[in-house]
C-alpha cells in the first residue's frame, strides 16, 4: 500500500484510446537510462504522457503501442 499503489491505479486509469500498449513511467526509464530507448523499442510508435496526483503532483510517462497503426491520444 501507500504512495506506489496509488500512483499505479491512476496510471491504470489513464486516457489512452487504445487497449494494446505499455505504459512506463518516467522515473522508470530513467533508472534504465542506456538500456532501454525512450525513443522507441523494438519499433514501436512511442507517445508521451502525464497524469496529475493530487499530493504528489505531475507524474510523466510514454505509451508504446503494440500496432503501430493504433495511434491513440
Amino acid at each position: 500500500m501507500g504512495e506506489d499503489v496509488i500512483v499505479a491505479h491512476r496510471l491504470m486509469k489513464n486516457q489512452i484510446q487504445t487497449d494494446e500498449y505499455i505504459l512506463i513511467s518516467d522515473a522508470l526509464l530513467a533508472k534504465y537510462k542506456g538500456v532501454v530507448s525512450s525513443d522507441t523499442i523494438e519499433g514501436m510508435q512511442s507517445k508521451k504522457g502525464h497524469i496529475t496526483v493530487d499530493h504528489l503532483g505531475e507524474i510523466c510517462f510514454q505509451y508504446l503501442f503494440f500496432n503501430s497503426q493504433n495511434s491513440g491520444n
